[in-house]
């Protein structure tokens, strides 16, 4: 996924569960927490279709 401070690389587990959804890798000035939730997001935006 493309966020504001470059590509994120999401684990998107399940649709039914988003809490497990991860960021396997990020812009080195993004923090872990806030690819993580960078991928949440992403994972809830499936989800809902």
């Amino acid at each position: 996924m493309q966020s504001a401070q470059g590509p994120v690389t999401c684990q998107l587990y399940t649709k039914s569960l988003t809490t497990w959804d991860r960021s396997i890798d990020r812009p080195a000035a993004m923090s872990v927490k806030a690819a993580d939730a960078a991928c949440q997001a992403e994972g809830q935006r499936q989800k809902n279709g």
